[in-house]
């Protein structure tokens, strides 16, 4: 079965549903909603629902499908009129179970019961709509408790990809990836570790003279970078592609994090989208063939596996790469995408989850084994920004918007490097004058 594209807006008193589904069998078409659950079924579509609050199925809700644009318009009514839903834009969320629940795998039951089960069977039969998907509600880790374990006590040290959990996953494609990250062993490469010798690695590659030509010279495509400004959705910043991707994404359960890997989790959201906004204002709002080279070089987080305690570091690290790797390297720049950087947390969860879904689309198709990226970490983090819970994002949000980036936090030296060029260019510019003099 394919899962439909859709979107829902709201009223007060209603949700409307919009379904793309131009294959539809209109005449076999169920729709079907209840409580937290919504169900649409019309071959070869199904689309099951978990709705953040309660519906209810009564004479106002209507269905109309517009057969030239193959479209399902469904309005439904909310239980508690006046509430406003949350999350009706992250969709990969909206596809998964709300909470896991499983039947006692005993029960005792009396004589009476037993028969009206038995009577039921028929009935059972029927509702099958009812139940397509219900394993998916079903927790099923029972028997993995004893390698998780393991696997996390592993990670402490050493673990990379979402959460720090992951192990092996790079050993054994080390003869194919190359240089994807920039660490020689990353598998025996400690946590704290990674971040030292990213930032090592960063200042010996830095390069001044390119630095001071962008600084003092810049061209002309340059100077429209820094004067682009990034474009204002006031609705919302999932786009129908978004949207696409989001239901593609697989039906997992991610690890459950403890506070201080949720906090350091939604730090690796920092220098993963300053890299995303480096790579919208070279772009002036597009992609290009270079965008998940970017992503992937200019973020720690990606290139290095980088663990943060705080989001200034991440910030620092971030704009550091910005200045060593990129084609244009200026503080004038960082200092415009840190702009951007922090623009795009303000606007929230969708602005975040728009951002993520342009990244995982990027790697997914930029070459170079960059679509494990997504496999390691953006594809996990993607279906995390849509749940978790909104104070995580707003500390976050608080907390960049706090963050005073300065040139000599970086640990590249700019202000000494800048005023020894403006000391160069004062004695070749006095130099000439005397030269001018003697003539």
């Amino acid at each position: 079965m394919l899962t439909p594209t859709f979107s829902i807006e709201q009223d007060d008193n209603f949700l409307i549903l919009t379904i793309e589904a131009k294959f539809a069998n209109v005449g076999e078409t169920e729709i079907e909603y209840s409580d937290t659950d919504f169900v649409f079924s019309s071959s070869p579509y199904f689309l099951r629902l978990h709705l953040p609050s309660p519906v209810i199925e009564d004479e106002s809700g209507t269905a109309k499908y517009d057969s030239d644009k193959g479209v399902f318009t469904v309005t439904v009514p909310k239980k508690n009129k006046g509430e406003h839903f949350e999350g009706l834009d992250m969709i990969t969320q909206l596809l998964r179970p709300q909470k896991a629940s499983a039947r006692p795998l005993v029960e005792e039951i009396d004589d009476e019961e037993e028969n009206e089960k038995e009577g039921e069977s028929d009935e059972e039969e029927e509702d099958e709509l009812d139940t397509v998907g219900d394993e998916l509600l079903v927790d099923q880790t029972a028997h993995e408790g004893n390698e998780e374990s393991v696997l996390d006590e592993e990670s402490k040290e050493y673990g990379y990809g979402f959460g720090w959990r992951r192990r092996g996953v790079l050993e054994r494609l080390k003869d194919e990836i190359g240089k994807l990250i920039d660490l020689e062993d990353p598998e025996n490469t400690k946590i704290e570790e990674r971040k030292i010798k990213s930032a090592l690695r960063d200042r010996k590659k830095f390069n001044d003279e390119h630095y001071l030509a962008d600084s003092f010279d810049p061209d002309d495509m340059l100077e429209e970078i820094l004067r682009w400004k990034m474009e204002k959705n006031e609705k919302s910043d999932i786009t129908h592609d978004d949207k696409e991707r989001m239901k593609e994404l697989p039906n997992k359960k991610l690890p459950l994090l403890s506070c201080e890997e949720t906090y350091a989790v939604s730090l690796s959201l920092v220098d993963i989208l300053f890299a995303y906004a480096y790579d919208q204002r070279m772009n002036m709002g597009e992609s290009s063939v270079e965008s998940s080279w970017t992503y992937s070089t200019l973020s720690p987080s990606l290139s290095s596996l980088t663990r943060w305690k705080n989001g200034k570091e991440a910030v620092q690290a971030a704009a550091r790469r910005a200045l060593v790797y990129p084609l244009y390297r200026t503080w004038n720049l960082v200092e415009k995408v840190f702009d951007d950087l922090k623009e795009i947390v303000k606007r929230g969860r969708s602005s975040i989850v728009h951002s993520l879904c342009v990244i995982h689309s990027e790697l997914a198709v930029g070459g170079d084994f960059r679509y494990l990226l997504n496999e390691l970490i953006i594809t996990d983090l993607l279906i995390w920004t849509q749940s978790v819970e909104g104070e995580v994002i707003e500390r976050l949000e608080k907390e960049i918007r706090e963050i005073k980036l300065t040139k000599e936090s970086i640990g590249l030296d700019l202000d000494n490097l800048e005023m020894e060029a403006k000391m160069a260019m004062m004695r070749m510019s006095g130099e000439g004058e005397t030269d001018s003099d003697d003539e």
